[in-house]
């Protein structure tokens, strides 16, 4: 299974924020493009996605 494929189900199963997806890019497990298919927003290395508590893992602050 390729790093786009796990982080693309954990992020459908609602598991992963977007802000967590970002910092893979830079991680370098997934490219710019991928996180842009996987969230359906633009990615912008200076500014990753703010943390919404709601959507956490699990929406509970896990």
């Amino acid at each position: 299974m390729t790093w786009y494929t796990r982080i693309k189900n954990l992020y459908d199963a609602g598991l992963w924020t977007k802000k967590q997806v970002h910092d893979t890019v830079g991680a370098g497990r997934i490219t710019p493009e991928e996180y842009e298919k996987i969230t359906g927003d633009l990615y912008d290395p200076n500014t990753p996605p703010i943390e919404d508590p709601s959507e956490e893992a699990g929406g509970q602050g896990a």
